[in-house]
């Protein structure tokens, strides 16, 4: 059975006031890696390496436990 659910994690940075808001499935871990790589680096962000590494631990721990 391929799962067609869509998953939701919401990041807010509240110094900065900004809002990150991950919409991805079970099998999208490339990309959310990829997402994350590309935001960290932009210097307009304030999403740090910690940050990054903080939601894609939540993001891997949600698509487990849906299982």
């Amino acid at each position: 059975m391929i799962s067609k659910s869509i998953n939701m994690m919401v990041f807010v940075k509240k110094k900065n006031n900004e809002h990150y808001v991950f919409l991805y499935n079970d099998k999208s871990h490339a990309e959310i890696l990829e997402t994350l790589g590309r935001f960290v680096s932009n210097p307009e962000l304030s999403l740090t390496l910690c940050d990054a590494v903080e939601l894609y631990q939540k993001i891997r721990e949600q698509i487990r436990h849906a299982h």
